[in-house]
């Protein structure tokens, strides 16, 4: 008897909050796109039948793309969060790229693991455009029972005291 493994299809898509924290932050925002649509069968087992899954998979080092917008002399930091995750899955996330722009950046490069309260990615200075993302997910299993999983990530930017 043949078993049919669809495993997981994950589906990324970031949202995006902007908190300013003082009114000299009125004018910074982020705006982020892209989104990574991962489909786990049975073509990720280890070694054919019977064997268990990759554990950990890899977005494309550009899967989400960042914008700052911020005046000049305008120092910020780049905070984010998941919605809940089921089946103990962890997702983490890095910068790979500084983008473009006037502002400077930093930190991020590593990957982070997410979790439900806010993690600082990055910061800055300025204003700063289309800046990379990337994603992994670790945890995946044969006993993850098959589905669609929807994951959300929350990104904010507020004024860095720094």
């Amino acid at each position: 008897m043949r078993k049919n493994i669809l495993i997981l299809i994950l589906f990324l898509n970031p949202i995006l909050l902007t908190i300013p924290l003082h009114l000299s932050a009125e004018n910074l925002k982020i705006s982020a796109s892209g989104s990574w649509l991962l489909s786990i069968d049975q073509s990720n087992l280890i070694s054919g039948g019977r064997s268990n899954l990759q554990s950990t998979y890899q977005s494309p080092p550009d899967a989400t793309l960042i914008d700052i917008k911020a005046n000049k002399k305008s120092s910020w930091a780049v905070y984010v969060r998941r919605i809940p995750l089921p089946n103990n899955l962890t997702i983490d996330v890095r910068r790979t790229s500084d983008g473009r722009g006037q502002g400077t950046i930093e930190g991020g490069e590593n990957f982070i693991p997410l979790g439900e309260g806010y993690t600082m990615l990055f910061r800055g200075r300025g204003e700063r455009k289309d800046i990379t993302v990337q994603y992994r997910i670790r945890g995946v299993s044969i006993s993850i029972s098959p589905g669609l999983r929807d994951l959300q990530i929350i990104y904010t930017v507020e004024e860095d005291g720094k």
